[in-house]
């Protein structure tokens, strides 16, 4: 969500400016929330997990977070 579609939602003018660093610490702090309470990442996002191993036998490699793409 944007500053300027929460506006549009709020019926704010576009052009009023005066909240927009609350309004985008708003969105911020939603998107935070979600991602908290959902484990999933709302924007792109890079993710680095290290393995004591490679694994044997074709065994296939678990990711620690899930739904990923690539």
């Amino acid at each position: 969500v944007t500053v300027s579609e929460l506006k549009l939602w709020l019926r704010l003018e576009d052009s009023y400016t005066a909240e927009d660093s609350v309004l985008t610490a708003a969105v911020t702090a939603a998107r935070l929330r979600y991602e908290h309470e959902t484990g999933r990442a709302v924007l792109p996002t890079t993710f680095t997990q290290h393995l004591d191993r490679w694994p044997c036998h074709g065994d296939p490699i678990r990711l620690a977070k899930p739904n990923v793409t690539a």
